[in-house]
């Protein structure tokens, strides 16, 4: 019998929107509770770490965003068909982790801006950290023939 999901997570894409693209994926039927900001201190104290999103899976709560997004992959057959390919999707992953970190830092620093230095952040940002990242993920689909890890 398929589990019973429920995956909790604010009124937003954020953390909790690559479980939703595996979801729908692989057509997996779930209820997507979207926490309102002014209940969440209160739910807060019920939640595995204290932190959303969380996956009830048949009621048994899980946190971790990567961590949900991980076993749904290989429950789904998104996570490679050997430990090879799983390794790739892995490295794959923590580093489109790296790179939201990296502008995340910049966006936070933003709205502290102090003029000149936030400036020269946001163009090294968007000239050298963006591009590069983007054209190692461009290099590995194409030397897969348009897939990520693995193939047809």
């Amino acid at each position: 019998m398929a589990p019973s999901y429920k995956l909790i997570y604010f009124n937003a894409r954020g953390k909790a929107e690559h479980i939703r693209f595996i979801f729908a994926y692989a057509g997996v039927d779930y209820e997507d509770e979207r926490i309102p900001q002014e209940k969440w201190p209160e739910l807060k104290r019920k939640m595995p770490f204290g932190m959303l999103p969380v996956l009830e899976i048949d009621g048994k709560p899980v946190g971790q965003s990567n961590a949900i997004a991980r076993h749904l992959a290989k429950q789904y057959g998104l996570a490679g068909k050997d430990d090879w390919e799983s390794l790739q999707c892995d490295m794959l992953v923590d580093t489109l982790t790296d790179l939201k970190q990296g502008s995340l830092v910049y966006q936070q620093r933003e709205e502290e801006a102090n003029g000149y230095e936030e400036q020269e952040k946001k163009i090294i940002l968007m000239k050298e950290k963006i591009p590069f990242y983007l054209n190692k993920f461009e290099k590995v689909v194409s030397e897969n023939g348009g897939f990520s890890v693995g193939s047809a």
